[in-house]
């Protein structure tokens, strides 16, 4: 809601989606800007990130960042902050725009620089599901069974070496 009170931008919306601790706080900083709106809980949020023209995620700490991956999922532009989890799937540049934590006027600027350059936004779009479809669902479950394989017969294999999705293993003799 900062980064977006420092944009002279009439021609552009805010939409922030979700409840939570932050909401009373973030409606007094939006003060009478007319370019911000609350929706609240949105039930499926995948047509909403869909239809944007760029998702910001700015969270001061993320264990993962779960809203960002499944936005770029969606095809949508991200720029987010850099939060701790979200390393794992950000990739300043090729997938998303990555911003210092409390840092609103650097959030601000890569807010424009996403929604002024339609090279970068394009690549993001194309980018995000790419990047999501490495952490789906089956993909981890995939993950976790060889795992669980690698651990149980561990005990009788002389060496496991994973790169990847790689995973080559040779008995013990």
């Amino acid at each position: 809601v900062s980064a977006m009170r420092q944009l002279d931008a009439a021609n552009l919306k805010l939409a922030v989606v979700g409840e939570g601790d932050a909401k009373d706080h973030l409606k007094k900083l939006s003060g009478d800007d007319n370019r911000i709106v609350f929706l609240g809980s949105v039930p499926d949020p995948s047509p909403f990130y869909a239809a944007c023209d760029l998702i910001v995620v700015p969270s001061r700490q993320e264990a993962f960042g779960l809203v960002a991956l499944e936005a770029m999922a969606c095809g949508a532009p991200v720029v987010l902050t850099d939060s701790g989890g979200v390393r794992e799937y950000a990739r300043p540049g090729e997938n998303c725009l990555l911003v210092p934590p409390r840092d609103p006027p650097a959030l601000a600027t890569a807010m424009l620089t996403v929604l002024k350059d339609q090279t970068l936004s394009d690549r993001f779009r194309s980018a995000g599901p790419i990047t999501a479809a490495k952490f789906s669902w089956t993909r981890a479950a995939d993950r976790f069974e060889q795992a669980v394989v690698l651990h149980v017969a561990g005990a009788h294999l002389q060496h496991v070496g994973v790169a990847g999705d790689q995973v080559d293993v040779v008995g013990r003799h």
